[in-house]
């Protein structure tokens, strides 16, 4: 089996810090450019499956995600906690919080209380090697969470913990939204809380998470909700996800606001690429 890929291609995260794992020591190769010719079918298959679902998932874009969870009709804040896994992306945590906190500015009574929670207590290093302070540990927060994001990196797509997955799977059981962005759709596949759901997650871990895990419905896309499910690919992409709850839960022209205060030109559907387009990734032009 191959191993998970890596934050670089050198085996070396961005900032030069080496991985912590074995598993992370062979040079990244991209799955959808280089994949063992095994792979070839298995390809043509999802590749039909998400040709099927592009209809649906354009239209599950538009609909509002939350509407059968806590999150949906009511007054109170909505409770977000955003549990730091070690070694995590600022990226995706920053785009992740950020959109909450402008809709929060918007509002004489703030919809979203927002916490960040790290696994163990004491502060949580990200993969660039900066330490991060916490509001608490999963075991001190006995909050009944309407969402809880799962915030990682291509660095800990391994990371395990027999007390967070305990307690994802005591809040899964309670009805609480779960929210797996980038790598840590691994970790939440690995428990079991996506089998049967839709899931997108980042397109380098693409073709080892098909095989590994059969039972979730991988699919192409910046983000995808199923149920109480959330999964995103993680990075910017997690911006485009939190305007889309912000425009369901709270109001469009809110989202709207937001994301023109972060210098985005339009909020992403879910089913869009995430891959850059042919001509600014090779540079091609009509010229």
């Amino acid at each position: 089996m191959r191993p998970w890929p890596a934050g670089s291609g050198s085996g070396r995260s961005s900032l030069g810090h080496s991985p912590a794992h074995g598993a992370f020591a062979a040079p990244i190769r991209d799955p959808i450019d280089d994949r063992p010719p095994r792979w070839e079918a298995t390809r043509r298959i999802a590749s039909a499956a998400s040709a099927d679902c592009q209809r649906e998932n354009v239209l599950n874009a538009r609909i509002a995600p939350l509407a059968s969870s806590p999150l949906a009709n009511r007054d109170a804040p909505w409770r977000l906690a955003f549990v730091l896994i070690p070694r995590f992306s600022l990226i995706t945590l920053g785009c992740a919080t950020e959109a909450f906190r402008l809709a929060n500015e918007r509002h004489e009574s703030p919809p979203f209380a927002c916490r960040m929670l790290g696994v163990t207590p004491g502060e949580v290093r990200t993969n660039a090697g900066l330490r991060l302070a916490t509001d608490g540990c999963i075991a001190e927060a006995e909050v009944a969470w309407d969402l809880i994001f799962l915030i990682s990196s291509l660095d800990s797509v391994e990371f395990d913990s027999p007390a967070l997955s305990s307690w994802l799977r005591r809040a899964a059981r309670a009805g609480t939204s779960i929210a797996a962005l980038g790598a840590a759709t691994v970790l939440a596949a690995r428990l079991g809380l996506l089998d049967d759901h839709r899931c997108v997650t980042h397109f380098r871990l693409y073709a080892r998470f098909l095989e590994r895990f059969p039972r979730v419905r991988l699919e192409r896309g910046l983000y995808c909700v199923d149920r109480r499910r959330i999964t995103c690919a993680g990075g910017l992409a997690a911006l485009d996800l939190g305007l889309h709850l912000i425009s369901d839960v709270v109001e469009p022209q809110v989202a709207h606001e937001v994301a023109e205060i972060a210098m985005t030109s339009r909020i992403r559907s879910g089913a869009e690429s995430q891959r850059m387009s042919v001509r600014w990734r090779y540079g091609v032009s009509d010229r």
